[in-house]
């Protein structure tokens, strides 16, 4: 089994389509703001024509504002020309409260449709092509053989040791650095002469302690998760030059039928959840391309 982060990497919507789904999107608001504000001035212009009494005339602010909404095209437009119209007949303007209505919906409605359009930026807030997706491409790795599992082991080590080669020790080359995880590199803190992990007789010299704090397993390790479903993982990891004599056994595995002896190294410092013994090498990892061990 292996961590689906590099599957849903690669699945991840890159930035020129991201680009293109932001530019659809601000015109569709603006498209739909436009509809809306259509239906908006039909409605208030019938309104107030049904509000008219038989036989009562009405002053020229209020033709002006009927004429306005009758051929407005927008928003901000409306605004303008009944605010114009208002200037116009304000010495014997007996409509204050209408245009002063019809300024507050048109302006309120340009607002929306702005705020809508620039809100669309947020389908893509940041320029890495990293996103949460939902597919079927992200999950576990899944193998029908132990052939191909190990052969994956052994390729993520390749890729591994490349990628530490370049972005850690060498010029960091931004097309490979910056475009297989979601941070280029994970920071850590070190502390020296911390106690020995064993008996202090089995330190050979004094340890040497990593600790990385708390990682976030969806902005940091990059897995696919919602907010709800993301876990902080913490490594602290102590390493120490050990006196291996009376402590290293060697151990031989017969496989294929008696036609092939793997040959182990078995460290006993103290037994695990599984086994007896602390670690195990396998000597024939060279010529088997197993991926990366401990040695």
């Amino acid at each position: 089994m292996a961590l689906f982060c590099k599957v849903c990497r690669d699945a991840s919507p890159d930035t020129t389509r991201s680009d293109y789904t932001i530019a659809f999107l601000s015109f569709f608001v603006t498209l739909v703001g436009t509809f809306l504000w259509q239906l908006v001035v039909f409605f208030v212009h019938q309104l107030k024509a049904n509000r008219v009494k038989v036989n009562k005339k009405q002053n020229g602010i209020w033709h002006a504002n009927m004429v306005i909404l009758r051929n407005s095209g927008s928003p901000i437009s409306l605004a303008w020309e009944t605010f114009r119209a208002w200037l116009s007949w304000r010495e014997s303007a007996s409509d204050t409260l209408g245009t002063f209505v019809l300024l507050v919906v048109s302006l309120s409605i340009a607002g929306i449709i702005a705020v809508a359009s620039i809100l669309t930026a947020k389908v893509r807030i940041t320029e890495s092509p990293v996103g949460l997706l939902r597919s079927t491409s992200c999950g576990p790795w899944s193998f029908s053989n132990f052939a191909s599992a190990s052969q994956k082991v052994f390729n993520d080590t390749v890729t591994a040791a490349n990628y530490a080669s370049v972005c850690y020790y060498g010029s960091s080359d931004p097309n490979v650095c910056s475009t297989q995880f979601v941070q280029t590199r994970i920071n850590w803190t070190s502390t020296s002469d911390v106690a020995c992990p064993f008996e202090d007789s089995i330190c050979r010299a004094s340890p040497y302690r990593m600790d990385t704090g708390l990682l976030d397993t969806r902005s940091t390790l990059g897995l696919n998760s919602r907010d709800q479903d993301r876990l902080f993982y913490r490594r602290i990891t102590t390493c120490a030059p050990l006196h291996t004599a009376g402590f290293e056994q060697e151990y031989t595995q017969t496989v294929n039928n008696g036609t092939r002896d793997y040959m182990y190294d078995h460290w006993f410092f103290g037994p695990t959840n599984v086994t007896n013994y602390t670690w195990s090498y396998n000597e024939e990892a060279i010529y088997d391309q197993s991926g990366y061990q401990l040695t």
